[in-house]
């Protein structure tokens, strides 16, 4: 399978994940045609020139974009999609068409640093004709590949991103409301204290829709989320009543694995 043969759409490729991947396939040498909200490349034109077509939209419109695109697409064609959680996209695209179907989510922002260690995590659904072919365009750019099933990929995220989300957003919005200004903060605090600053300036900064779409969405958050509060809650107490052993002693309990 030679690269100047071989076309690629992007929908979404004029912004964010879409707007990094076209430069990484044409670094290497693809012929990459973009989509975006207001130009680009028809949905039909590329479903008729283009072998490997790959959703990069916002959570909120992957299902119909995906349901749109997929029935155009032939058996000998690839799909892809680039969203933060798997379960859904994989299972849109498996029940849209017939075309080879990869869910895709690289584990960084649309703007990494050159020097990060960056990983992609593949989802292989339905694969045969390319199923080598998105892994080594990965590895030839320098990034770890991870193969796992959909299922897997939204119960790591769960703790990975919607956890993790979860409690730079909590820390933001108290920092909002504790009275104290930013410059008396960052006066007194320390390293540790500034690299959470300079989190929730980010989660400030970012979209907010977004994280939500990525919390509300994984289904495997539930569970999570229940025993978040109970352990909280349980720590409060604790706190409050001034029950320092106790407290010290439920930091450092061991880990159990017991969710499912």
């Amino acid at each position: 399978m030679k690269q100047g043969k071989i076309e690629i759409g992007i929908i979404g490729g004029r912004g964010g994940m879409g707007k990094w991947f076209s430069a990484l396939l044409r670094e290497q040498g693809y012929v990459v045609h973009q989509s975006g909200r207001r130009s680009g490349m028809s949905m039909e034109e590329m479903s008729r020139r283009c072998s490997v077509v790959v959703v990069s939209v916002p959570i909120e419109t992957t299902s119909h974009v995906i349901k749109s695109i997929g029935p155009l697409l032939d058996r000998e064609s690839l799909l892809m999609d680039m969203t933060s959680l798997k379960e859904d996209p994989v299972h849109w695209m498996l029940s849209s068409t017939d075309a080879e179907v990869m869910g895709c989510h690289p584990l960084f922002g649309p703007n990494p640093d050159p020097g990060q260690d960056l990983s992609v995590v593949l989802c292989p659904a339905r694969m045969e004709k390319w199923s080598a072919w998105p892994a080594g365009v990965f590895r030839d750019a320098g990034l770890r590949v991870i193969e796992t099933t959909p299922e897997n990929h939204d119960r790591v995220m769960a703790v990975v991103q919607g956890i993790n989300h979860l409690n730079s957003i909590l820390m933001s919005l108290i920092i909002r409301e504790c009275g104290i200004g930013r410059q008396e903060l960052e006066k007194f605090a320390t390293p540790l204290f500034r690299s959470k600053l300079a989190i929730t300036d980010k989660v400030d900064a970012g979209n907010s829709r977004m994280y939500a779409e990525i919390m509300a969405g994984n289904q495997h958050l539930s569970p999570l989320l229940h025993r978040y509060g109970e352990i909280f809650r349980e720590l409060c107490d604790l706190l409050q009543r001034g029950e320092v052993k106790a407290a010290a002693e439920r930091i450092v309990s061991p880990y159990k694995d017991t969710l499912p």
